[in-house]
C-alpha cells in the first residue's frame, strides 16, 4: 500500500493494474486532498492537522449521550483514543490514552475533517455517510501511516449527520472488531438521539394541546367511559362559576345537574352541537350553548366524551361583531336650524337612496359618523351590516390585513376581512384622510373590481358593498400633496358632502341644548336651562364641534344640583368666550420679507382652519405656490387645525 501511496504522490494517479487494489473512497478521497493540500484551489484553505477550531459548541445534550459508549469501547480497545466529533469533524469528547498517542497531543476543538487532516477515517465517514476503516499508508498525510483509525457516522431523526464516533489506534492493533464497535455505538446512538427526539415531541404536542385547550374561549369538559372528568380547562371553570378541584373526578351528570335528553346523549354516545341549555351549579342557573362529542381512541372505540360550553353572552357578542354595529340614528332624529345642515341632509337623503360612494367631509366632532349612520338606515342596506373601519385607529402594518383579511395558512386561523363583514350592507372609513397610500391602493382595487382577496388566499371573493367615508381635510389638498390617490380621490368626488363647523351655525346650539338634555333626568324629568345658556354657549367658537357640546353639557349636568343647568355649571372657557384656537401673533415692528411671507401665511392658516383653497386665494397665490412657500417654511395644514 505504501508504494501505491508513493506512486500516487509523486504521480498523481495510479496504473490501471493497481486501481482494483485500492479501496475505490479512499483513492477518492486521494484525489480531493490534492486539491486541499497541493494545488491550492482557490476558496480552498490549506490546514494542517492541528489547526484547531475554538468555538463555543451546541452539541452539549450529544456529548452528554455518548460519553457513556466512549467508556464501554475503551473496555473493547484499551490501547486506542477514542473520540466523538460533530458533522464537521471537529472533535468534541475524547476518551482512552492520551500518552499513548502523545504525538497527537490531541484537543477539544481539532478538526478530522479531510480539508483538514486529509484521507482518514473520521473525514471519510462524513463524507461518505457510511461506517470507514483507514489504516496505515491508506492515509494521505505520512504523519498517518503509523496508525488506523476506524469511525461511523451518527445520524439524528431525519437521517442527517450530526456527528461521528471514531476510534485511532497504532496500526499494528487496527482490526475489523473496531470497526464493529463504532458501527454499533452509532446505530445505539442513534436509536436513542430518535428515541429521545420522539418523546420530546410528544411532550411538546401535550404542552402545546393544553396550552391550546387553556387558551380556548370555550369551555371544554372531557370525560372517561364511566363519565368521570378527567379533564376541565379555566374557562369551563369560570363559566361553570367553580373551581377545578370541584369537577375533577366527579361524575359529568352530577356536576352539571343534566336534563334527561342531555344524559340521554351521553349514555348513547351521540353527539349535539351548540343546543341551548342551562345548568344549575351551586343553586346558580348558567345559562350557555353545549356541544357534546363522543372521543374515540385509534382504533375507532369509543372511550369517552367532550363537552364544549359557550356563554351566551359570548354568542350575543360573536353575531354583534359579524351582522356590524348598531345603527340607530335616522334623519328624524336630526333637529337643527340652520340652513346649512338643512342643505346637507337633504344632500344626504339623496345619497341614501343611491349605492354611490359617500364622502363627508368636517372638522371632527361636527357629527360625520352619525350622518353615515344615517344613510344605512335609510337605504335598502338598512337591515344589513354596518362596519366602521377608523383609520386612526389601526397602526398603519394592520391595515392590510383588516381590509383584506386572512386565509388560513400554515395552521393560523383566518379572519375575514372587513368588506365581506360589511357583505350586504354599509362600510365606513372613518376619516380616510388618516389611510396610508397602501391601504388607500387596496380599497381603490376592491372597489373597483368588486372582489377582496385575502392574504394566503388563492380565490377571490365577491362583495357587495357600500362605501362611505369620512375626513376632517380636503382631499383635493391631499392629493395635490401627493398623499392621497387621485383615483380613489375621483370615485369619492360623486358625492362629496361639506359638514360645516358648529361656530359656523351657531343657531343649531339650542335645538342640540335641547336634544342632549334629553338624555338626563332628575326624578323622571328632563333637566332644564336658563335663557343665559343658550346665548353663552352661542358666543362660544366650539372648536371641538358638536362632540365638545357634549361634553360641555356633560360636565354642566354634573354641577347642575336641583336639574336645572345656569350659567355658573358652564366650563370657565365657556362663559368667558374663549377660544381654544391659537390666537394670532402681533407682528414685530420690523420684519425681512422672508418673515413677512411667514406671517402672511401663519395669519391665512388661523384665519382660515388650514383650508389650502382659501389661504392661496386670500393670499392672492395660486396653491402650488402655497405648497412650496409651506415645505419652504416648514409648516403644514394641519398646524392649523
Amino acid at each position: 500500500m505504501l508504494a501505491r501511496w508513493q506512486t500516487f504522490k509523486s504521480t498523481g494517479t495510479l496504473p490501471p493494474g493497481e486501481l482494483p487494489q485500492i479501496d475505490p473512497l479512499v483513492l477518492a478521497s486521494w484525489q480531493r486532498c490534492v486539491d486541499y493540500f497541493e494545488r491550492g484551489i482557490p476558496g480552498v484553505a490549506r490546514r494542517a492537522y492541528r489547526h484547531r477550531w475554538y468555538e463555543q459548541n451546541t452539541d452539549a445534550d450529544l456529548i452528554t449521550l455518548t460519553v457513556p459508549y466512549l467508556e464501554d469501547i475503551c473496555q473493547i480497545s484499551p490501547h486506542g483514543l477514542i473520540f466523538l466529533t460533530d458533522e464537521r469533524g471537529e472533535v468534541l469528547a475524547i476518551e482512552g490514552d492520551l500518552t499513548a498517542f502523545h504525538e497527537f497531543d490531541m484537543q477539544i476543538g481539532e478538526r478530522w475533517g479531510e480539508m483538514h487532516a486529509g484521507t482518514n477515517a473520521v473525514g471519510l465517514a462524513l463524507t461518505s455517510a457510511m461506517p470507514v476503516q483507514v489504516v496505515g499508508a491508506e492515509h494521505y498525510l505520512s504523519i498517518f501511516h503509523a496508525y488506523g483509525g476506524s469511525a461511523a457516522p451518527i445520524h439524528n431523526e431525519q437521517g442527517d449527520i450530526v456527528g461521528c464516533i471514531a476510534i485511532l489506534t497504532h496500526t499494528n492493533d487496527a482490526n475489523p472488531s473496531q470497526l464493529a464497535a463504532v458501527m454499533a455505538a452509532a446505530r445505539a446512538i442513534t436509536t436513542q438521539l430518535q428515541s429521545t427526539r420522539i418523546l420530546e415531541q410528544a411532550n411538546h404536542r401535550f404542552t402545546q394541546m393544553d396550552n391550546i385547550l387553556e387558551s380556548m374561549n370555550d369551555g371544554m369538559i372531557a370525560w372517561d367511559m364511566n363519565g368521570t372528568v378527567h379533564h376541565v380547562n379555566n374557562m369551563a371553570c369560570q363559566i361553570l362559576g367553580t373551581k377545578r378541584a370541584a369537577i375533577l373526578g366527579h361524575a359529568v351528570a352530577g356536576i352539571l345537574n343534566l336534563s334527561p335528553d342531555i344524559q340521554t346523549t351521553i349514555v348513547q354516545q351521540g353527539t349535539l352541537s351548540d343546543a341551548e341549555t342551562a345548568f344549575n351549579i351551586e343553586d346558580r342557573i348558567v345559562r350557555c350553548t353545549l356541544s357534546i362529542r363522543p372521543i374515540a381512541d385509534g382504533t375507532g372505540e369509543i372511550v369517552g366524551g367532550l363537552a364544549m360550553l359557550r356563554p351566551l353572552s359570548h354568542l350575543r357578542s360573536l353575531v354583534n361583531q359579524q351582522v356590524g354595529a348598531h345603527t340607530a340614528l335616522t334623519f328624524e332624529d336630526f333637529h337643527f336650524e340652520s340652513a346649512e345642515m338643512r342643505r346637507v341632509l337633504r344632500q344626504a337623503e339623496k345619497a341614501a337612496r343611491g349605492s354611490l360612494p359617500v364622502l363627508l367631509i368636517g372638522e371632527d366632532g361636527v357629527g360625520k359618523s352619525a350622518i353615515a349612520q344615517a344613510i344605512h338606515n335609510a337605504s335598502p342596506r338598512a337591515n344589513k351590516p354596518f362596519i366602521v373601519v377608523n383609520c386612526r385607529m389601526i397602526p398603519g402594518e394592520m391595515i392590510v390585513s383588516e381590509l383584506l383579511g386572512i386565509e388560513r395558512h400554515d395552521g393560523s386561523p383566518g379572519r375575514p376581512s372587513k368588506f365581506e363583514l360589511a357583505d350586504g350592507g354599509t362600510l365606513l372609513i372613518d376619516q380616510i384622510d388618516q389611510m396610508s397610500l397602501e391601504g388607500q391602493g387596496i380599497v381603490l382595487q376592491i372597489m373597483n373590481s368588486r372582489h377582496v382577496v385575502r392574504l394566503h388566499a388563492e380565490r377571490a371573493t365577491p362583495i357587495n358593498v357600500r362605501i362611505v367615508a369620512t375626513s376632517a381635510t380636503d382631499l383635493e389638498e391631499l392629493v395635490e400633496a401627493e398623499s392621497f390617490l387621485p383615483q380613489l380621490y375621483y370615485l369619492f368626488n360623486v358625492f362629496k358632502l361639506h359638514v360645516p363647523s358648529l361656530r359656523q351655525r351657531p343657531q343649531d346650539v339650542h335645538p342640540l341644548l335641547r336634544r342632549l338634555l334629553l338624555r338626563h333626568h332628575v326624578n323622571g324629568v328632563p333637566y332644564d336651562y336658563e335663557t343665559e345658556v343658550v346665548d353663552a354657549l352661542r358666543r362660544y367658537p366650539f372648536p371641538g364641534n358638536v362632540r365638545e357640546l357634549e361634553s360641555v353639557i356633560e360636565r354642566a349636568v354634573v354641577h347642575s344640583d336641583d336639574g336645572v343647568i345656569r350659567v355658573v355649571d358652564l366650563p370657565d372657557v365657556v362663559r368667558t368666550r374663549q377660544s381654544l384656537r391659537p390666537k394670532v401673533p402681533i407682528p414685530q415692528p420690523t420684519l425681512t420679507l422672508e418673515e413677512a411671507e411667514r406671517e402672511a401665511i401663519l395669519r391665512a392658516g388661523w384665519a382660515h382652519n388650514g383650508s389650502a383653497t382659501k389661504m392661496a386665494h386670500a393670499l392672492g397665490i395660486n396653491r402650488s405656490t402655497l405648497w412650496r412657500k409651506m415645505k419652504q417654511f416648514g409648516l403644514s395644514v394641519q398646524d392649523f387645525k
